[in-house]
């Protein structure tokens, strides 16, 4: 019989061969890489529901959402002003209005105005209406 030590020492070189393979396999694989975002994330970042993507609204009406959700993550409150909002986005002010009411019809966001002169409420929500897996 055998001795275990011996059947290691002589298997070993092959499972190392075998992981190194898959190791490489992996890296093949790759389609994606990520680079440098240590330094990037010193500003934050924002965790966005990838389900959002799958959603029937436009491409900025996400980002609005994005952008909604960058402002007050970690505060549960914010109170960034259409002007803001448009020159982050690099749109004008007017289109705005447009891509909030596309995440109304969705539910991802609701609208409370306070009356005149004073700025509106917006409440975010986690999931959409109607959202199906």
């Amino acid at each position: 019989m055998e001795k275990i030590g011996a059947v290691l020492e002589r298997e070993l070189p092959k499972i190392k061969e075998q992981v190194r393979e898959q190791e490489e396999k992996k890296e093949r694989e790759k389609s994606l890489e990520l680079v440098g975002f240590s330094d990037m994330c010193r500003k934050g970042f924002t965790s966005i529901p990838n389900y959002l993507w799958d959603l029937e609204i436009s491409l900025q009406a996400k980002v609005l959402y994005s952008l909604l959700l960058s402002y007050c993550w970690n505060k549960n409150f914010c109170f960034p002003g259409q002007k803001e909002i448009a020159e982050k986005m690099r749109i004008m002010v007017p289109h705005i209005s447009r891509y909030f009411k596309e995440l109304q019809e969705v539910g991802l966001i609701k609208t409370i105005q306070r009356g005149l002169g004073k700025t509106n409420k917006y409440i975010l929500y986690a999931t959409a209406k109607n959202y199906k897996e």
